[in-house]
């Protein structure tokens, strides 16, 4: 199963990632866990519990874009997805919403099992998005 990670990126950052080719974004998604930290900030890591949030939150925008939503940028191995900062807002305020009742709830029926990791990885989630959306940034998941 591949590790996700949500960063939050800056303008600049978010033009080049955009103007980048198929094998530049896949060089990407492989790199930037290993960046300096000063140049990703802002930065989630989702381990493998990202696939049980996306089906917990997937469905209709705006926690559907939360995980593994907006637009894709490299899919297959690698998996690199990119939401603007308009849309990182609009899931910051939507997962504020939400509490940890609703998501053990969602989670017995989206998922099964036990949904520790998954809570951990929502908190960290929740605060992340909110982090972004105050710096007004985009946000690129990345899974490899």
């Amino acid at each position: 199963m591949l590790d996700g990670a949500l960063y939050a990126v800056t303008d600049e950052q978010e033009r080049r990632l955009l103007a980048l080719d198929a094998a530049g974004v896949r060089s990407f998604a492989e790199t930037v866990e290993e960046a300096p930290p000063h140049l990703y900030p802002m930065t989630a890591g989702l381990g493998t519990a990202w696939e049980p949030l996306q089906r917990c939150l997937g469905g209709r925008f705006p926690l559907s874009h939360a995980v593994l939503g907006g637009r894709a940028l490299c899919d297959g191995e690698v998996v690199v997805r990119h939401v603007t900062a308009a849309q990182a807002q609009a899931v910051a305020l939507a997962l504020g919403r939400l509490d940890e009742g609703w998501l053990r709830q969602r989670h017995a029926t989206a998922v099964g099992g036990d949904p520790q990791a998954a809570l951990a990885a929502f908190r960290h989630l929740r605060s992340f998005y909110t982090g972004a959306a105050k710096a007004a940034r985009a946000v690129v998941f990345t899974a490899v």
